[in-house]
């Protein structure tokens, strides 16, 4: 009995994943040259959805670096999540928890600025934040949620709260010294019952959180800057709420990997 052209699909995809997990390159570049849409997912479908893995999560649960690569280097959707046990998680988050630096590397080299400046201050790498914020596309005063995505309203939370979070107390400073916003109060909401209204459970803004945390310096940092403000003794960045002396030196997106700004 024929196969129908949807179980066919289904039947390719299926043969496609297994090449992808048992790292067989010549085999993936095959049916992909054979017009198969990159971006399907271990479930059969052909756009991945957020219940499944996509081909690029599969290849670095499976440990294949070399068809993880290969993905990349074809376009495969880097920013695909689905739901796991640690809550909502991509490949990058997958290539980190397995130490597979090469591949987080190269997934970087996809990403957006603003995206790449997020996962340098959770990562802790502070010659990589300070050299993503001398970038024209960087925005320190960015709010973002916990993935990193640009957030609206007081739910989000600003790089500077994100360092403090991941314990950063170097990058916190260096925020801090470049002129990130102090001001912003981050919110937690909840609604007690469904019958209820929502209630505030939680405020705080970078200086409360450094308390909390026990980053005692920081927070000293933050009253000190503040001080200067009230002072009229700081300069700031019309752009970007950077200090400088001089015009800071912009450096203009580029369309190829980011080591150029790594």
């Amino acid at each position: 009995m024929a196969l129908s052209e949807n179980e066919n699909s289904k039947e390719k995809i299926r043969h496609l994943c297994a090449a992808v997990q048992a790292g067989k390159l010549a085999e993936i570049d095959t049916i992909l040259q054979q017009g198969m849409y990159i971006n399907v997912d271990e479930g059969g479908n052909m756009m991945a959805k957020s219940l499944y893995r996509n081909l690029l999560m599969l290849a670095i649960d499976s440990v294949q670096v070399e068809t993880a690569k290969l993905l990349i280097e074809r376009g495969i959707d880097v920013n695909h999540k689905t739901w796991g046990v640690n809550g909502k998680q991509g490949a990058r988050d997958m290539a980190q928890e397995s130490g597979l630096q090469e591949i987080v590397d190269q997934i970087d080299c996809r990403l957006p600025v603003p995206k790449r400046l997020f996962h340098a201050v959770v990562d802790g790498q502070q010659d990589k934040v300070n050299n993503l914020l001398r970038h024209i596309d960087a925005d320190m005063n960015m709010k973002v949620d916990l993935h990193g995505d640009k957030a609206a309203g007081c739910s989000a939370y600003t790089l500077l709260m994100i360092a403090l979070r991941n314990g950063h107390v170097e990058i916190a400073h260096q925020l801090i010294d470049r002129g990130i916003d102090l001001d912003f109060d981050h919110q937690e909401w909840d609604r007690p019952d469904d019958s209820s209204e929502e209630i505030m459970v939680e405020s705080f803004d970078a200086h409360k959180l450094a308390m909390d945390t026990g980053m005692v310096g920081v927070a000293k940092a933050i009253d000190k800057r503040r001080g200067g403000v009230a002072n009229g003794n700081e300069t700031m960045s019309p752009s970007n709420g950077i200090k400088h002396e001089k015009e800071p030196k912009q450096v203009r997106a580029s369309t190829s990997c980011c080591c150029i700004i790594s």
